[in-house]
């Protein structure tokens, strides 16, 4: 794990989705990335967080640093750089967040999560087109800010009960209609 924060939820593992996106500054198609994460929880300190964890809770992690090295060896991976610490104006505060591939545009999570976006499918087609890897923990996300996508969490539960044909999601899963 990466440094120890005052803050911080272990979650017994985690999900990082990937999604293609139009770009809002230059309309390119990009890659995005976003990190589920699904109980049990434990928490340490006081950490930011909009809902309360049940054990089988499944959270969309929207702040934290740092990321546990698990985490970024897979998004690392795939972003090429462009899912990085970087400071965010609106927000007041740097977190992880998504850059486009063409223009390096900051794409912030909420630009990203509202329905209709990469990851707040609202239909089959929306779904269709997420990509899931898990990761194993327990691992440590520090200074966290969660919140509760219902469709995700729904959409990850199937996938961890083996409910669409390839549970290691490497590849789009189609999801159902919610």
């Amino acid at each position: 794990m990466n440094a120890i924060a005052d803050n911080a939820i272990v979650a017994a593992k985690a999900w990082v989705l990937s999604a293609k996106t139009a770009c809002y500054q230059c309309h390119a198609n990009t890659k995005v990335f976003a990190i589920l994460l699904e109980g049990p929880f434990t928490l340490r300190g006081e950490p930011d967080l909009v809902v309360a964890p049940d054990d089988d809770a499944i959270l969309t992690l929207t702040t934290a640093a740092p990321l546990p090295n698990e985490a970024l060896a897979v998004i690392g991976e795939s972003s090429r750089g462009r899912y990085r610490l970087d400071h965010s104006h609106t927000a007041g505060s740097s977190y992880w967040m998504n850059h486009c591939e063409a223009c390096d545009a900051k794409l912030g999570d909420y630009y990203l999560e509202r329905p209709g976006e990469a990851f707040f499918p609202m239909d089959d087609e929306g779904f269709a087109q997420l990509h899931a890897t898990r990761i194993e923990g327990p691992m440590e996300f520090g200074e966290p800010g969660c919140g509760y996508n219902g469709a995700l969490a729904h959409w990850i539960a199937n996938l961890s009960t083996g409910q669409f044909d390839d549970v290691n999601a490497s590849h789009a899963i189609p999801g159902e209609r919610l």
